[in-house]
């Protein structure tokens, strides 16, 4: 009986000696993390920005400068002068009224119709059959040609001026009654004359001043 206990406890032992020495390992062993680290994911490449075709905007179109030019003064602008808007439509409604009208006598071969006529103005005379109302005459001239005309009226006109506007008048009085009457003769400071005789006091030649596309 003793015998049989005896080896029943070394067999225990054969078979608990073992089962101790696993218990031991695996209570050794770490916690295994069944998860595998797996290595950082590479970032993300940017994706490319795309590349933005930029159109150039059309190129303005060159503005014009203004241009320098000066107006040009001269027989340019007394060619728009005539004998119907040398006048006041009063003063022609007068001349009408009294029977007179344009005549084609413009004596071109007389002083100072001629003159006038040569330098490129106009002349107008205002008269009925043989008797003349009025007579003017407008138009550019220049410097030299002023210089003359003014020479030769000092010696029979009187002169005054310049007047306020640079203006020179001369005045070549009238004779006896039945003679012609005062003329008055102006220059104008930018390049212009007029010329007139009438019994108005001189208003005629003011007029044409006055409405003349340029004189002062």
């Amino acid at each position: 009986m003793a015998d049989r206990l005896r080896r029943t406890v070394k067999r225990m032992k054969f078979i608990v000696v073992p089962i101790l020495a696993v218990l031991v390992l695996a209570g050794c062993a770490g916690p295994t993390d069944d998860a595998a680290t797996s290595p950082a994911a590479p970032a993300s490449t940017p994706a490319s920005a795309s590349t933005q075709t930029v159109t150039p905007s059309a190129t303005p179109a060159p503005t014009a400068a203004p241009s320098s030019a000066t107006p040009t003064e001269g027989p340019a602008d007394a060619s728009s002068a005539t004998c119907d808007n040398l006048l006041d439509p009063a003063t022609i409604e007068k001349f009408e009224a009294s029977g007179a009208a344009l005549s084609d006598n413009k004596k071109e071969d007389t002083y100072p119709f001629g003159d006038f006529a040569k330098y490129g103005g106009v002349v107008c005379v205002w008269g009925a059959k043989l008797n003349v109302t009025t007579a003017f005459a407008y138009g550019p001239i220049t410097d030299e040609q002023a210089a003359k005309q003014q020479k030769k009226l000092d010696k029979t006109a009187s002169k005054t001026g310049p007047n306020e506007n640079g203006g020179t008048y001369y005045e070549v009085p009238g004779g006896e009654a039945g003679e012609a009457d005062s003329q008055i003769f102006v220059f104008s400071p930018k390049g212009y004359w007029a010329w007139s005789f009438d019994n108005g006091g001189g208003a005629v030649i003011e007029e044409v001043v006055a409405n003349a596309p340029v004189f002062y």
